[in-house]
């Protein structure tokens, strides 16, 4: 395949894997800039100097980065005086006369026991009602996996669309097939647990913004397999779906991520 520099014109050959490692993105050897390499790619020569102009490309809006919350370092410890009474005379009473205690048995270390044992059953019961819930987070499911192998269950798996991001996307007309589309996502799970792959909700849109045709692609689809694994962490994955033209107009597209 190849790909042309938008500022000096100078045309690369480019390969697959050299795209998903940079993203859809090359820096050009002449000029030095970083420039969409979707953009004009092209299985000759010819295609990737061609005008694509006319394709419709929309990437993803990079929003501001997350506040990190500090805590502020501790200051000096202010000094603070405290007043002293005056020691007063304490009259001494004699203490009531006791009767020696009877000797009690062994039976102190019950109750603690009882109470340890009642704790994890609440524990227990809790995990149990709420295992769904709590399985969604972070931070408390490595502790419930230990949890759930000593009961002898199974955790759901885990599910957060929020961690599934679409790190970039282009629409295209086929250039091999007339009234056609060639459409490139590539999605992220960043979350740190494998989770089922997400459905696929595809809007086309006409110049005026108006929808003109929706499809939801579910995985076996968008990824041409049968019962496809669970979706890996921190791994790009690369979407190439071949769209027939709608009657109307094509002006752009929306995406959503349904579970």
């Amino acid at each position: 395949m190849y790909t042309r520099c938008p500022q000096c014109g100078t045309v690369y050959r480019i390969e697959a894997r050299q795209l998903r490692q940079g993203r859809g993105e090359a820096i050009c050897q002449r000029c030095g800039i970083i420039f969409g390499a979707l953009e004009s790619l092209g299985e000759h020569v010819e295609e990737a100097l061609a005008d694509h102009s006319g394709c419709l490309l929309e990437l993803p809006e990079l929003g501001a980065a997350e506040a990190v919350a500090v805590t502020p370092e501790p200051g000096p410890a202010q000094e603070t005086t405290v007043e002293i009474p005056e020691e007063t005379p304490v009259k001494e009473s004699p203490l009531p006369e006791t009767e020696d205690a009877a000797p009690t048995g062994g039976g102190h270390w019950y109750w603690p026991a009882a109470a340890a044992a009642l704790g994890v059953l609440l524990l227990v019961q809790i995990f149990l009602v709420a295992k769904d819930r709590l399985t969604q987070m972070p931070q408390l499911r490595p502790v419930l996996e230990t949890l759930c192998h000593g009961l002898g269950c199974r955790l759901p798996p885990f599910r957060n669309l929020n961690e599934i991001q679409v790190v970039d996307r282009a629409l295209y007309p086929a250039r091999e097939r007339a009234n056609a589309y060639d459409l490139y996502l590539v999605i992220v799970n960043q979350a740190p647990y494998p989770q089922p792959y997400p459905l696929l909700k595809l809007t086309l849109t006409a110049l005026d913004g108006s929808p003109i045709a929706t499809r939801i692609f579910k995985p076996e689809e968008y990824l041409k397999t049968r019962n496809p694994p669970l979706m890996p962490p921190y791994r790009m994955i690369f979407v190439e779906l071949r769209l027939a033209a709608p009657k109307r107009e094509v002006g752009g597209f929306q995406f959503e991520l349904l579970s």
